[in-house]
């Protein structure tokens, strides 16, 4: 069994520090400007593997520096220069001698979107604080600084153990993927899933336009499924128009058009349709002044399996993937055995959860688990290779199947919409996304909709899930609340997306995606829910300045007497006494700008004693503000 060790890395004009943590023991070990005993440490320890957050690529290059005999002042530049994001040539600062390190864990991938470890720390409830030592000092650290960047340093490994724990089934699934693969795990557990997933169906880059020239979609496209001339107008005029340079070289705009009552999106990046309008807008000045822009308007509005009618959720098992495999949109990166390799991990995917399904009917909670992963492995390779066939970096590139597949994937969901219609024609779409869609639909016509989609799955070779709404709430199609007939509920979108907690993503005010909740599904007061879930982990509030920004700032609430804060990752609270208004400020001395649903009187979590502090009041205004998105203009189905 490997032997973890947390680390982290501080860098300084004249000192640099390595602190270590020991996942078995919970040992600290730190080296302050002592390669030798760095060294000694590392060759000491059996079996080590050393676990960071951007490890891969910032933490490995100091520590090689150290361990191949640069000075400080080398190390510093190399700090510098990675920091700079100027590491074309970062090699060349390195000396000939190869150095060997341990195997790395880097939890720093495949976080969408990407997080820095204090904005992690922050959603995990650790304290942010950051350290009052500037890294542009131009001298030693004093003995009181070194003890302060120590505490800090610790305290990023700590919070490092802590994220951890919590990606335990992320390195789990990577670890028996390459077990699968018969992948050195050593090698690619500090690599992205895309490129452990490359790897794995052993792909050989190609340049795709100059091994098969300029494709055209339609010699591709599936006519014998897709009935072309039942297809809108619109989308037909788009669809003839791509070829191998469409979305990547060319930009295609969406198109908007009505489908069956609903307006649709379609267009190079996917299809989503939801409840609303399409606003004939005519322009009022400038160069298309006169001319008509239509535009998408949401409807919110309320849906619920009642009065004879029925709202039933269907998705496509593995769309994705069952679409390389059937079309063979697979990247042409993967050639001859590699190919049903992809095939086998589809396969392995069906029947290890079938697998899993067995084990946990008979209570085997061993079994379940090992199947489990075994289908979670699988899962990974389907699901990542249609992302690495638009990454021009990946081996797997290959943009004009990536292409093949979610233009053909938009079309077989318009030609299905098209058949349940004509069965079905006072059916309801109320919105359709990449893999699945909603339908609300008179309880009558459910026969003879699943007879449809049982013919269009037999001829497809594609599966349909389909589970039963009792009611929904939609804003739009990526923000919606659902209770389905099984009791089970689903909320997407960043109003209410935590409802149940936050995660170590996201954890931001989660005690008003609660409230929203609670108050849409069981018709419980705002107020209610605030105050019965009232806990320090569900008021806090997470600021974040982005990498375009300075930093950040405070004033008195209505005052202009700015103070500068440490560091861009803010846990706060809305309070009833004094407190302050925070800001981000794009640029040394420019207009700081207040950051957005963040309360105007609050304090951070070091400054707070209690939930007495803490005005309720806010959190309930917040929630009635963002309640109102869900609600207003609404109208219910009868």
């Amino acid at each position: 069994m490997a032997n973890v060790w947390f680390a982290d890395c501080e860098v300084f004009k004249e000192d640099w520090l390595f602190v270590f943590k020991n996942k078995r023991s919970g040992y600290f070990a730190f080296f302050h400007n002592e390669p030798q005993n760095l060294i000694d440490f590392l060759s000491s320890e059996e079996d080590i593997w050393l676990c960071g957050y951007n490890f891969r690529d910032y933490d490995q290059f100091i520590l090689r520096g150290i361990l191949c005999g640069m000075d400080n002042a080398e190390i510093k530049f190399l700090n510098d220069t990675l920091i700079s994001g100027e590491r074309d040539n970062i090699w060349e600062l390195f000396p000939k001698e190869k150095v060997t390190l341990p195997p790395i864990i880097d939890l720093f991938h495949d976080i969408v979107p990407r997080k820095s470890l204090k904005e992690i720390e922050a959603n995990i409830g650790m304290d942010v604080q950051e350290t009052e030592v500037s890294f542009d000092l131009d001298r030693e650290l004093t003995d009181a600084e070194f003890r302060l960047v120590l505490k800090y340093c610790m305290h990023d490994v700590e919070a490092t153990e802590a994220l951890y724990y919590k990606r335990l089934d992320y390195l789990s699934t990577k670890k028996t993927l390459c077990e699968l693969a018969d992948l050195e795990d050593a090698e690619m557990m500090k690599h992205t899933n895309a490129r452990v997933v490359a790897e794995a169906l052993r792909a050989t880059p190609i340049d795709p336009l100059e091994t098969f020239g300029t494709e055209v979609y339609l010699d591709v496209f599936p006519r014998e499924i897709i009935d072309w001339d039942k297809l809108p107008k619109p989308v037909r005029e788009f669809v003839s128009g791509i070829d191998s340079y469409s979305g990547w070289y060319n930009e295609m705009e969406p198109i908007l058009f009505d489908l069956w009552g609903t307006p649709t999106v379609m267009g190079i990046g996917g299809i989503h349709a939801s409840t609303g309008y399409i606003d004939h807008h005519v322009l009022k000045a400038g160069s298309r002044k006169g001319e008509v822009d239509d535009r998408f308007i949401a409807t919110p509005k309320r849906f619920s399996s009642e009065d004879n009618h029925k709202v039933l959720m269907m998705d496509i098992g593995s769309f994705y993937p069952s679409m390389m495999i059937i079309f063979d949109y697979l990247s042409r990166a993967v050639d001859g055995d590699n190919r049903e390799f992809f095939h086998e991990f589809y396969r392995m995917r069906m029947e290890a959860k079938a697998k899993a399904a067995q084990c946990e009917k008979v209570g085997d909670t061993a079994g379940a688990k090992h199947w489990k992963q075994q289908a979670n492995a699988a899962k990974l390779v389907l699901n990542t290779v249609y992302g690495c066939m638009k990454n021009q970096y990946s081996k797997l590139y290959d943009p004009f199947m990536a292409t093949c597949v979610c233009i053909t994937g938009q079309l077989l969901i318009i030609d299905l919409m098209n058949r349940i219609h004509e069965g079905c024609p006072q059916m309801e779409i109320v919105q359709l996304n990449t893999d699945g869609w909603v339908l609300y639909l008179n309880e009558n016509d459910v026969p003879a909709m699943n007879e449809v989609v049982k013919v269009w799955c037999e001829q497809t070779g594609f599966t349909v899930e389909t589970d039963e709404i009792d009611v929904m709430f939609q804003r739009d199609v990526n923000n919606y609340v659902i209770r389905f007939a099984n009791g089970k509920v689903k909320a997407k979108g960043g109003t209410v997306k935590n409802w149940a907690g936050g995660t170590f993503q996201s954890n931001s005010c989660s005690i008003v995606d609660l409230a929203i909740v609670q108050y849409l599904l069981n018709g419980v007061p705002l107020e209610q829910t605030v105050r019965e879930n009232a806990t320090l982990d569900r008021l806090q509030v997470v600021l974040r300045a982005g990498s375009m920004y300075h930093g950040c700032c405070i004033a008195k609430p209505n005052s202009t007497a700015y103070s500068d804060l440490q560091g861009r990752v803010h846990r706060v609270y809305a309070v009833k006494g004094d407190g302050f208004t925070f800001y981000k400020v794009k640029e040394e001395g420019g207009n700081p700008a207040r950051f957005p649903d963040a309360p105007e009187n609050a304090l951070e979590d070091f400054q707070i004693s209690g939930i007495d502090m803490v005005d309720l009041n806010w959190y309930t205004v917040l929630a009635q503000r963002k309640l109102d998105a869900f609600t207003e203009k609404g109208e219910e189905n009868g």
